[in-house]
């Protein structure tokens, strides 16, 4: 697997600040904090999280088997933050076109 250089992790994390799309930085700090798979991602419910224990629960996965993945503490940070924007339903939708 593909290791980002920190230059790299960097310059993509500014370039998904700085998008339009607000979601955009919280779907790729999960992505590179968890491993969390593009469709898991999408598919995140609030049901799924676990604030107290910082943990995502996935059972929505590529080989069908339940997953749950600990959170550090700045995607916490930003899962608390987003999370005073939606209440239920999808944690984030980015716009897949």
């Amino acid at each position: 697997m593909y290791e980002p250089l920190e230059h790299e992790r960097e310059k993509l994390l500014r370039a998904c600040r700085e998008s339009s799309n607000k979601d955009l930085y919280l779907a790729v700090v999960l992505a590179l904090s968890t491993g969390a798979r593009k469709k898991e991602i999408w598919n995140l419910r609030w049901k799924n999280i676990d604030l107290k224990n910082r943990m995502l629960f996935l059972d929505d996965t590529k080989n069908g088997e339940f997953r749950s993945l600990p959170l550090n503490t700045h995607a916490l940070n930003l899962i608390l933050n987003h999370s005073k924007r939606k209440k239920d339903g999808p944690v984030r939708k980015i716009n897949r076109g």
